[in-house]
C-alpha cells in the first residue's frame, strides 16, 4: 500500500458544492458550528482496498452534544448511521472499500439551529501495486563456485497476479555481468545454468517481474574460486611395489579428471623408464581410463601415466613395479611361488607345508597325492584304508603304516608273530592264524585232552582246553593216563591195555589169567601170574 501524500495545509470550506474544492473556505452565518478534517491530507493517494482513517474535529458556542455530524463521500453519507462525537468534539472513522477513482472527502456538522458547515479534502484511490515474491534457494550462504566451472542457480517465486511461468526472472552478478534466465515451473521452482568467468566475490542480484512491470530483485554475495587449470591423474592399477609377470598382459588402470573438460576429452598414456611406451587408456563418463600392455624386460620399471587436456596442460603420475619371471610370482597368494616349489600357484591351499587331505589333491607338494592320508598305499601293500584310493591301490586296508604294515592287508595270513590285525577281518591272532598251538578239549576235568575236539590258538583259550591229547575217554574223569587200572574190562589209565595188573588179566603170558573172568582173551584160574 502506498502511503498518504501531503500535498498541503488543511483547508476550511463553507457549505459549497464539492465538486471544485482546491482551498476550504470558512463561512459563517449567525455563529454555526465549525468543522476541520485531520486525516487525510488533501490530495493524498491511497492503493484499493486499503484503509483510510478518517479523522477531524468539530466545535460550537453551544453544547456539542446536540450537533449532528456525519462524514460524506462524493456527497453521499458514509455508512448508515450518524458518526459519534467525544466531548472535545474529535470524530474518525475508518474505511477500506473506496472505489477507483477521485474522491471528496466531507465532514458536515450541524447544530440545534440548523446551522451547518461543511469541511472536505480530495483523495484518489488508484489499483493496488503487488511486486512479485522472490527467494533464493542456490546458492546456499557459504556455498562457493568455481571460475570455469558450470554452476547451479535457483530460486521460488510467486506473484498474486500472474502464475510464476509468466514471471520473467533473471541473475547477474556485479563481476560477470548477465548471467542467465531461469525456466520457472507452475509451481513457482526457477533453474538456470552459468558458467562464471571471473575469480572472487559477486555481488548476485536475482530479479523477477511481472507482465505488468512489477519488479522485486534480492542480492547475495558468491565466491567463486579460480580453477586449477592442470588436469589432474591417480594410479590405481598396478600399485607401486607390485611384482608384474614378464611378457603378460596387464591391466593398466588410473583415474583422471579435469575442471574444463569432460573426462572423454582428455588424453591419457601410459609408459616405462625401460620398455617405453606401453598402452593408451580410454577415460570413461566417470573418469575411469584403462588399457592392456605388456612389460617385456626383467627388472625395476619406473611407470608414467600422463594426461593432457584440450588446452595441452598435462599432469602425471608414477609408479615403480618389479617385472619378474613368472615362476617367481606367488599367483595365488599363499606365500610360495613355483621356484619355491608350490605345485599348484592357482591353489591358495595348496603350497610347501600344507596338510595333506585324502581329497585327491596334492595339497603339500611333496610324495604325490594323498600321501598320509586314508586314499593313499602308504605301506606299499596294494591297499590303502579309504573307500577310494587315489594312487590306484586297492580300498580296505587296515594297517597303512610304512614298515610294520606292509604284511597287513585284506588276504594275507594272520601271523600269530604280529600284535596287529594281518588280514584286515577285524580280528587280532584268531583261531587258525600261521604259528598257532593245538589245544584239546577236557571235558571231563581230569587234565586230559579230547584228540578229536581240538582248537589252534595263539595262546590258550580260556576254559577247559590243554594242550595234550591223551584222554581215551573225554567224558569220565575217572579214566585217563595215570589212573589206577582197576578188573572192569576198561582201560583205565589209558595205556591202550585193559586191566593189565588185575586179576582179568594174562600178567604173566602164561595164558592163564587169575580172575574168573579174563579181559584179554586168556583162561581164568592160574594161580600164579608174577
Amino acid at each position: 500500500m502506498r502511503p498518504a501524500r501531503s500535498v498541503g495545509p488543511l483547508l476550511l470550506l463553507a457549505v459549497l458544492p464539492v465538486a471544485a474544492c482546491v482551498e476550504p473556505v470558512l463561512t459563517q452565518s449567525n455563529d454555526p458550528p465549525l468543522a476541520v478534517i485531520r486525516s487525510p491530507a488533501d490530495g493524498a493517494v491511497f492503493d484499493q482496498g486499503a484503509s483510510v482513517d478518517l479523522q477531524g474535529e468539530v466545535t460550537d458556542d453551544k453544547n456539542i452534544s446536540a450537533l449532528t455530524v456525519e462524514w460524506l463521500d462524493n456527497g453521499t453519507p458514509i455508512g448508515t448511521a450518524t458518526a459519534s462525537v467525544d466531548d472535545a468534539g474529535r470524530t474518525a472513522i475508518t474505511v477500506a472499500d473506496f472505489d477507483l477513482g477521485a474522491h471528496a472527502i466531507s465532514l458536515r456538522v450541524v447544530d440545534g439551529d440548523n446551522l451547518s458547515f461543511e469541511a472536505s479534502v480530495g483523495i484518489t484511490i488508484v489499483e493496488a501495486i503487488v511486486n512479485p515474491v522472490l527467494d533464493i534457494v542456490r546458492p546456499a550462504p557459504g556455498e562457493r563456485g568455481e571460475a570455469g566451472v558450470d554452476a547451479l542457480f535457483e530460486v521460488t517465486v510467486s506473484d498474486p497476479q500472474s502464475p510464476p511461468d509468466d514471471l520473467q526472472v533473471e541473475v547477474a552478478s556485479d563481476l560477470d555481468g548477465f548471467l542467465c534466465a531461469f525456466d520457472v515451473d507452475p509451481q513457482g521452482s526457477g533453474l538456470c545454468r552459468a558458467v562464471p568467468t571471473t575469480a572472487g566475490d559477486h555481488r548476485l542480484t536475482f530479479s523477477a517481474t511481472d507482465p505488468e512491470g512489477n519488479t522485486r530483485t534480492r542480492s547475495t554475495v558468491w565466491t567463486v574460486d579460480a580453477v586449477p587449470e592442470n588436469p589432474t591423474i591417480a594410479i590405481t592399477a598396478p600399485i607401486a611395489g607390485t611384482r608384474l609377470r614378464q611378457a603378460t598382459s596387464i591391466s593398466f588402470e588410473a583415474t583422471v579428471a579435469d575442471r574444463q573438460d569432460p573426462p572423454g576429452n582428455l588424453v591419457v598414456d601410459v609408459s616405462s623408464d625401460i620398455d617405453g611406451p606401453v598402452c593408451t587408456p580410454l577415460a570413461d563418463p566417470t573418469g575411469a581410463a584403462s588399457c592392456f600392455g605388456v612389460l617385456s624386460t626383467l627388472g625395476t620399471h619406473r611407470l608414467t601415466f600422463r594426461v593432457t587436456d584440450t588446452d595441452t596442460n598435462t599432469s602425471a603420475a608414477q609408479a615403480l613395479v618389479q617385472v619378474v619371471d613368472g615362476l617367481d610370482i606367488d599367483d595365488d597368494g599363499d606365500g610360495f611361488t613355483e621356484n619355491q616349489g608350490d605345485c599348484d600357484d592357482d591353489a591358495p591351499n595348496v603350497f610347501p607345508g600344507q596338510t595333506e587331505l585324502p581329497n585327491g589333491i596334492d595339497d603339500n607338494c611333496v610324495d604325490g597325492i594323498d600321501e598320509g592320508t586314508t586314499r593313499a598305499d602308504d605301506d606299499g601293500d596294494g591297499f590303502c584304508e579309504g573307500p577310494v584310493c587315489s594312487d590306484g591301490a586297492t580300498p580296505g586296508d587296515c594297517n597303512d603304516t610304512p614298515g610294520t604294515g606292509a604284511n597287513a592287508f585284506p588276504g594275507a595270513t594272520e601271523q600269530c608273530s604280529t600284535a596287529f590285525d594281518d588280514n584286515c577281518n577285524n580280528q587280532v591272532n584268531e583261531n587258525g592264524a600261521q604259528g598257532c598251538t593245538t589245544y584239546y578239549a577236557d571235558n571231563d576235568g581230569d587234565g586230559f585232552g579230547d584228540p578229536a575236539t581240538t582248537v589252534c590258538s595263539c595262546a590258550q583259550p580260556p576254559g577247559a582246553w590243554v594242550s595234550n591229547d591223551r584222554d581215551c575217554n573225554p567224558n569220565n574223569g575217572d579214566i585217563a593216563p595215570g589212573k589206577p587200572e582197576l578188573p572192569n574190562g576198561i582201560d583205565d589209565d589209558c595205556d591202550t591195555t585193559i586191566d593189565e595188573g588185575t586179576v582179568r588179566f594174562d600178567d604173566d603170558g602164561d595164558g592163564f589169567c587169575e580172575g574168573p573172568v579174563c579181559s584179554d582173551g586168556s583162561t581164568p584160574g592160574d594161580c600164579d601170574d608174577g
